[in-house]
């Protein structure tokens, strides 16, 4: 094999490699969630947390500053952090204790856009009872997720005070996302190492004839 067809075939592979995309990860999402007191007669709505169409890599991505509504002026929630490994991180704030009880809470994590045509199908909770700080009760989340959304929500809403649940400052609770297999598009890479497969086949020919 001369060196020529050897520097083809190397280069040939490298690049096919070097083509295939990396491990596919989450690109972005909207983010939102809210909390409310509705048993309390002095209601006015809940408290509305919402960030959409974000890209992911910078800190928590719904957080205090995120308040687009909160007639009653409730105090405290729960900020999300999704990662582009698809871990999403969820932090309790009291606002230093001066956070009230809540009767619902939501956090809905949808839109989610991931890179190479990859899905949510399954999730693990892997922590989360600090989360919840000493309540009335001990409060049942209910979980939902679909290919690309994700939502946990607690309601106890009518059933008074005796099931109101409050957040724990800086507990938190940690989901990861199980992900399908990630969809290689094959134009570039497999253009590629089809040329270095070929190459490969041309050297060993060129040696079996020598």
């Amino acid at each position: 094999m001369s060196f020529f067809t050897k520097s083809v075939c190397a280069l040939s592979v490298a690049a096919a490699f070097m083509a295939a995309p990396a491990v596919a990860s989450v690109v972005s999402a909207d983010f939102r969630g809210e909390f409310d007191l509705p048993d309390a007669s002095f209601s006015a709505g809940a408290r509305v947390l919402e960030n959409l169409g974000v890209t992911l890599g910078a800190g928590a991505e719904l957080d205090e500053g995120d308040e687009i509504s909160n007639p009653s002026d409730w105090m405290g929630g729960v900020e999300a952090d999704l990662s582009s490994e698809g871990l999403l991180t969820l932090t309790g704030r009291n606002a230093g204790g001066l956070g009230g009880d809540f009767d619902f809470a939501s956090i809905m994590v949808s839109n989610i856009q991931f890179s190479h045509g990859r899905e949510i199908i399954g999730f693990t909770q892997i922590g989360g009872a600090s989360i919840y700080a000493s309540g009335s009760a001990t409060p049942f989340p209910t979980i939902r997720f679909g290919s690309d959304f994700f939502s946990i929500s607690i309601d106890t809403t009518g059933t008074g005070s005796i099931s109101d649940f409050v957040f724990a400052e800086g507990g938190t609770a940690q989901f990861q996302f199980e992900l399908s297999p990630m969809v290689v598009p094959l134009p570039a890479g497999g253009l590629l190492l089809g040329t270095a497969l070929l190459g490969f086949g041309l050297a060993r020919r060129k040696t079996s004839h020598s």
